[in-house]
């Protein structure tokens, strides 16, 4: 038999793929795109993190495509080799290909795939990077039939590679009927091999979630917590993974890995000293971060100078360490990164004790300082939405600053005065504080008050801090059913205000003792307060104050059935505001106009006014007032006869209340509003078909929920099934033609008098004023606001300033996109 012949065949059968022993799951997009590759491509290399199943791809594609080369498929493992040079001496062993005894043996294995059609994996080739490119550059060039394919947590970086990175496994959120393929999926296989009888029951899923999420849903911490379930019940599992790593071995004596800390640990080992200290800085990061966030927290005596850190970042992505994080559609964002948490905590792990770990994280707090204090001293400022965006895309960073910022400082009391724990913990103070208009903003009552109880604990006796700590916590508890502790916090708030000559606190102090007064139901004391309040925030030209008192004052209207009282307010918090592009205190005052209009029983105008509420809370991120404008929406769809939209609208509501703590329309005449709109709706479909509805409607996730009561009525209900159902066929699915003038520019239909009118009505000036400053008679104003209500199709001063301010708004943003 000739030599070539016998070392093919010893090749074939030493080179042939093993088995897989556990099921494959998910990846098929991935697998669809590898397969193609395989194809047409001559160098393929697949990329990504530590655990993230680049093997096993490699494998599953590679039996997919050997029928298309003639000399099979050859895997060559890296991972035990330690020296460059025995990078070519592996491939001669996988192949057959004996050792020569003299010249090159990268020449003697070039000659032997010369006329080989094979598919050649070097499978790990991160450690030995640059021999592997050197290796994969010749093969290219003098073995025409030979493709390879290269796993790698980093590209070899060649002319003619074609990268396939692949990621984790998606983690379904708890609404997601469909988990196959999913980070999910793979855990619960796992744990069913792991533990005989194992299952997971509906009321499991969720601790099943957390743990794939926790583990950012990398296969190999997947199944490393699988087997733990041996040991410990699956609610104990979840909990324990903020210290994922000691916890985290495989369980099995032939893995790879023994630890996910040793696959981690091997990353690292690879990395180059600037990399590993970039590394343990960014760990600080627990979200998405902006190179320049990593250069304004990272950079700083020792070791990291500004100028180096983009560079060492694109590294770090190369290396599969950090991830790209996609922008969302809703415009131009800056490019940001996440570090996986295995791979933060690892870094968080080397940067404890450092010398770089106080000023890195005294940098980060510094930055979250900032970033809060300009929101909130800044609030009326046109660009609060850009503010508020900025801090939702860096939440999780934010928490984590507080995290840090308001730990002990190993005494028991904060002002100690002669420790740097002391001023962190004073960052940590105003950072709290800062954010109490952020969490009101977004509705984020139970977080806000959670860590205000921590900065209460920490702040002096006395102090402006704990005056500012108690009213942000207070307004918190109100909204959010703990009326007592709410006044009680007020009542110590304003001591320390009279205590201290502080106006500002005294203003505000009142404001929310009234809030915490209204929410117990004491209506007389709370307008006294109210009083108090208007008369301060007056003599401070509090501006944002008296529009937020004025929706406070309009609540107690609401409650009274004092129609007019109410949207008078509204109007009064709208002039307030001026020419502002705030949109935070706007939503809350559509909100309550919507409520008085429906109260009215001018559901034509609620609805314009609620679905304006809704636009603008969903922009802000503020899921209670969106699951408000939502609910009220349900009631004005059943009212109108849209009952199938009724029910789709108050089952998505409904989970969200639930999300939320509850039901924040519990008065009773809100209460008695959604109870009508269910019975009316139940009727008209009959219970069993509301049902399904409502269930269905359930089941979908906010932004969907959202997007449905959004839509102008010629939606289908895929809006909020996600296209899982056919489009109904009854006409009540689709809200009546009610006019609402969602469409309208005002600029086009009215006259330049009527223009002129309009705008000073939406400033907020009087009819008496708007004639003294036209020089005409208060009877000209009183008709032309006749023509324009009548051309607009509304009824009062309320809606004209609102449709004119949302018409400029879409306008400017419309523009500036």
């Amino acid at each position: 038999m000739p030599v070539g012949q016998a070392t093919r065949q010893q090749g074939e059968q030493q080179g042939h793929l093993p088995a897989e022993v556990t099921s494959f799951v998910g990846r098929e997009p991935e697998l669809a795109r590898l397969s193609a590759l395989l194809r047409r491509a001559r160098l393929v290399t697949v990329t990504g993190p530590t655990g993230v199943g680049k093997t096993r791809l490699a494998l599953r594609a590679a039996a997919k495509a050997a029928p298309c080369f003639s000399d099979g498929v050859c895997l060559v493992d890296l991972s035990g080799l330690d020296e460059p040079g025995l990078l070519v001496p592996a491939v001669n062993r996988a192949l057959g290909v004996p050792e020569p005894d003299g010249g090159s043996s990268l020449d003697v294995l070039l000659t032997e795939l010369g006329d080989r059609c094979l598919l050649l994996i070097l499978d790990t080739c991160e450690h030995l990077i640059d021999e592997c490119a050197i290796f994969a550059e010749a093969v290219i060039a003098r073995a025409p039939g030979v493709t390879l394919l290269a796993t790698s947590r980093e590209p070899l970086d060649l002319i003619g590679e074609h990268a396939c990175p692949i990621g984790a496994l998606p983690v379904p959120q708890l609404h997601d009927a469909d988990t196959g393929g999913t980070a999910v999926d793979l855990f619960l296989q796992r744990a069913a091999a792991a533990v005989p009888g194992f299952t997971a029951g509906p009321e499991d899923l969720r601790h099943v979630i957390a743990v794939c999420q926790r583990l950012d849903g990398i296969p190999l911490a997947l199944e490393m917590a699988a087997v733990r379930l041996r040991a410990l019940p699956l609610t104990e599992l979840a909990s324990r993974l903020d210290h994922c790593l000691p916890l985290l071995t495989s369980g099995h004596r032939g893995s790879r890995h023994k630890t996910l800390r040793d696959a981690i640990g091997w990353s690292h080992a690879l990395c180059t000293p600037a990399e590993r200290d970039l590394w343990a800085r960014l760990s600080v990061f627990a979200g998405p971060f902006t190179l320049r966030a990593a250069e304004e927290v990272c950079a700083g005596q020792p070791g990291v100078d500004r100028d180096q850190v983009m560079p060492t970042v694109i590294r770090l992505v190369d290396k599969s360490l950090l991830i790209r994080v996609e922008p969302a559609a809703d415009g131009p964002q800056p490019t940001q990164y996440l570090m996986p948490g295995t791979f933060r905590q690892f870094g968080a792990e080397q940067l404890a004790g450092a010398d770089a770990e106080p000023g890195t994280k005294d940098r980060f707090v510094a930055r979250y300082v900032a970033m809060a204090t300009s929101f909130r001293d800044r609030f009326l400022d046109d660009g609060q939405l850009a503010r508020l965006s900025e801090l939702r895309r860096e939440h999780a960073n934010v928490s984590a600053a507080l995290e840090y910022a308001l730990s002990d400082c190993g005494d028991d009391e904060y002002a100690c005065g002669a420790c740097a724990a002391c001023d962190r913990v004073a960052d940590g103070l105003e950072l709290a504080t800062a954010l109490s208009s952020y969490w009101r903003a977004r509705g984020l009552g139970p977080e806000g008050v959670r860590w205000l109880g921590k900065a209460l604990v920490r702040a002096p006796e006395g102090s402006a801090f704990r005056g500012r700590a108690l009213l942000g916590r207070s307004r918190l508890l109100a909204v959010h059913g703990g009326a007592a502790e709410a006044l009680a916090h007020a009542d110590e708030a304003l001591e320390i205000a009279a205590a201290l000559g502080d106006e500002h606190l005294a203003a505000q102090g009142n404001l929310v003792r009234g809030v915490a007064l209204l929410a117990g139901g004491q209506l007389g004391r709370a307008a006294e307060a109210n009083d108090v309040a208007e008369r301060l925030l007056t003599a401070l030209g509090d501006q944002a104050g008296l529009a937020d008192l004025a929706a406070q004052q309009g609540c107690m209207a609401l409650l009274d059935e004092d129609i007019d009282a109410t949207l008078g307010h509204v109007e009064h918090g709208l002039r307030m505001l001026g020419e502002s592009r705030e949109r935070c205190l706007h939503s809350n005052l559509y909100l309550l106009a919507s409520l008085a209009l429906c109260l009215a029983g001018r559901d034509t105008e609620a609805a314009w006014a609620a679905t304006r509420a809704l636009q603008v809370k969903q922009e802000i991120g503020d899921l209670s007032g969106a699951t408000f404008s939502v609910e009220l929406l349900g009631w004005l769809a059943a009212r109108s006869g849209g009952h199938q939209r009724a029910a789709w609208l108050l089952g998505g509501a409904d989970p969200l209340w639930d999300r939320l703590g509850g039901r924040l329309a519990a008065l009773p005449h809100f209460e008695r509003l959604h109870t009508d709109a269910v019975a009316r709706s139940q009727r008209a479909l009959g219970s069993p078909r509301f049902a399904e509805l409502f269930a269905r409607a359930a089941r979908r996730p906010a932004d969907a929920v959202i997007a449905f009561a959004l839509s102008d009525g010629a939606a289908d209900s895929g809006s909020a099934d996600a296209g899982q159902g056919a489009r109904p066929r009854d006409q009540d699915m689709a809200p009546p033609d009610d006019g609402s003038g969602a469409g309208i520019d005002p600029a086009v239909q009215l006259t330049t008098r009527e223009q002129e009118i309009a705008t000073l009505v939406a400033a907020g000036l009087s009819n008496r004023q708007i004639a003294e400053k036209l020089f005409i008679s208060r009877r000209t104003v009183d008709a032309h606001l006749e023509h324009i209500f009548g051309k607009l199709g509304i009824t009062s001063r309320v809606m004209l300033t609102i449709q004119l301010r949302e018409h400029s708004a879409l306008t400017e943003s419309g523009a500036s996109a």
